[in-house]
């Protein structure tokens, strides 16, 4: 179907696809109904006027991103070569095709396919702000450092909003380097031994007090509890490095949150 224009009715019914080719399509008002992709090319494509109802999308809910003539420049080696323009160009075609595919998933209320296509939607969106980041020049970079910043952090601690163990991981590990830090400069009432044969060295109250310590730091609301000597450091680094941890903590636990709410709420 590459360039294919449906300018009456395309009604598509019960069958496999192994590739189907959609790129320069305009299929407008075109319903697709127990439709099974194998692979799905719709690179500058049309389709969002268009209803497709209990669909098998392809693996992953990845298109074939590219149509043949870029995949071959990809293929050579020569992608590199092509200016940040045209990269910036090509990957903004695939960014809409992704939101298409998105919007026409919400549309069947098929919120775990919208979100697996954002994901995809925003990778690439991650790749264009890379490209102006560091392709044009300080002002390039000042311009698009925040949107950069929101989106590896984005990408790295939660994939797009796919995964609730990255941001759960990185919420135990950043706490637990900080319990060591704090530990390692205060009187905490235990000391951390990075040996695991010194475990059993610790008494059962050392035990409890690095328990009370590191679940009460998981949160970004501590209690009166928790006023020991380093709290009051207000002058020093721990004073700005708390306040900054509790802002991490919270990002966090948004994106724990986020991960685990894919199936039920709005992406």
């Amino acid at each position: 179907m590459q360039g294919f224009e449906a300018g009456g009715k395309l009604d598509i019914a019960d069958v496999d696809i192994g590739l189907c080719n959609l790129s320069n399509a305009r299929l407008h008002r075109g319903i697709f109904n127990n439709v099974s992709f194998g692979k799905l090319e719709a690179f500058n494509s049309v389709l969002n006027e268009s209803t497709f109802l209990n669909i098998n999308w392809p693996k992953g809910y990845r298109i074939v991103e590219f149509d043949s003539d870029i995949q071959t420049q990809i293929d050579d080696g020569h992608m590199k070569a092509n200016s940040p323009e045209l990269r910036i160009n090509m990957y903004s075609r695939i960014v809409d095709t992704y939101c298409q595919l998105k919007n026409l998933c919400l549309k069947q209320n098929n919120k775990m396919g919208a979100l697996r296509f954002q994901a995809h939607e925003l990778n690439f969106t991650y790749k264009i702000t890379r490209i102006r980041l560091f392709k044009f020049g300080v002002r390039g970079f000042l311009e698009n450092f925040s949107d950069g910043a929101i989106l590896f952090t984005n990408w790295l601690f939660s994939d797009f909003g796919t995964s609730w163990l990255k941001p759960l991981g990185a919420l135990i590990l950043a706490t637990f380097i900080y319990t060591a830090v704090l530990a390692g400069r205060h009187d905490l009432g235990f000391t951390i031994l990075w040996n695991p044969l010194d475990w059993g060295q610790h008494s059962c109250d050392a035990w409890h007090a690095a328990s009370e310590i590191f679940f009460r730091l998981l949160s970004p609301v501590r209690g009166e509890t928790l006023k020991t000597d380093w709290m009051k450091e207000s002058v020093n680094i721990f004073g700005p490095l708390d306040f900054f941890a509790r802002i991490f903590t919270s990002y966090l636990i948004y994106n724990f949150l986020r991960g685990t709410r894919k199936f039920n709420f709005n992406i």
